[in-house]
């Protein structure tokens, strides 16, 4: 993307955002490609907001500049709020007399309908679809791993540390649902540090969730 082309992005709070998805979700429905990349964007989001005081809003870029707001609606449909590399931003939520605030530019990627969870096959994905692009500083990769098994973050943070060319990414996470009954989520930074994150259990994101001011509106860059 044009570092200097001008782009927008609608914000919208996660519990206005998550909330709808939870409207929207029936069991044994499929799911399209942005109501996925929806939930990524929010479990993401509560698993680096766990243990913190931070809350961040969730933004969707588009070209152009925009005044408006968009329906809530809109932003479930799949030919909406991505830039190129940039699928979903997060924008720290604007404390009092603030009118502007640090945002990161997030790339997703779902780890499903792999052959296997295995250090090999994690490695395929990766240099087939993500890796081989051109470097950004300014884009965080966020691996969602849905698919069962065994997956290895200390092995991938030291491939991507070790990697020639250089990881593309400023930052890379792996983050994943690894308990049912209660349901919990664990986090870890792989790149360039390796950082295991608080283990997110099912009550917290409950709390975190609700724990949040409900906005939104637009903002140009």
């Amino acid at each position: 993307m044009d570092r200097l082309a001008h782009w927008s992005v609608h914000l919208v709070d996660l519990r206005t955002l998550f909330s709808e998805w939870e409207r929207r979700h029936v069991p044994g429905k499929p799911w399209t490609r942005r109501f996925r990349e929806i939930h990524t964007a929010c479990m993401f989001t509560l698993c680096v907001e766990n243990g913190t005081e931070q809350r961040y809003l969730i933004g969707f870029p588009v070209p152009g500049r925009v005044t408006e707001p968009v329906p809530l609606a809109r932003l479930f449909d799949d030919d909406f709020g991505e830039i190129e590399d940039c699928d979903v931003l997060l924008v720290d939520e604007p404390r009092a007399g603030k009118t502007e605030v640090p945002h990161h530019r997030c790339q997703l990627v779902s780890y499903l309908h792999q052959p296997s969870t295995g250090e090999a096959d994690v490695v395929q994905l990766l240099e087939r679809k993500k890796l081989r692009v051109p470097p950004d500083d300014d884009l965080r990769l966020v691996i969602h791993v849905e698919q069962e098994g065994r997956f290895n973050q200390e092995f991938l943070s030291l491939f991507l540390n070790l990697r020639i060319p250089t990881c593309p990414y400023s930052q890379v996470f792996v983050f994943g649902q690894t308990a049912v009954g209660p349901r919990k989520w664990s986090c870890a930074q792989v790149y360039p540090d390796w950082k295991i994150l608080p283990e997110l259990d099912e009550e917290t994101a409950k709390a975190l969730v609700l724990d949040r001011q409900t906005y939104r509106g637009g903002e140009g860059r």
